[in-house]
């Protein structure tokens, strides 16, 4: 899953893995190596600062937002 998830960073994406209540960033610093499971997970990889992924993850992580400097603007809620 690491050479996955560089290879997309690499070109521009990032990657969440999706638990029942938030998703969890797995790109850059935020890789630790206990997210190299052997077992099906659900996994999102998207275009970095993508519309639809930041507000996916704001509706997902309805309790704790991560706020993302790194977007030049985040999106209205749907």
């Amino acid at each position: 899953m690491r050479k996955i998830t560089q290879a997309l960073e690499s070109w521009g994406y990032e990657c969440h893995l999706l638990s029942p209540t938030q998703m969890i960033p797995l790109s850059g610093e935020f890789w630790q190596d206990s997210y190299e499971i052997w077992y099906w997970s659900n996994f999102i990889c998207a275009q970095r600062c993508d519309a639809d992924l930041l507000r996916l993850a704001r509706a997902y992580n309805k309790e704790v937002q991560i706020p993302r400097p790194d977007c030049p603007s985040t999106p209205s809620p749907v």
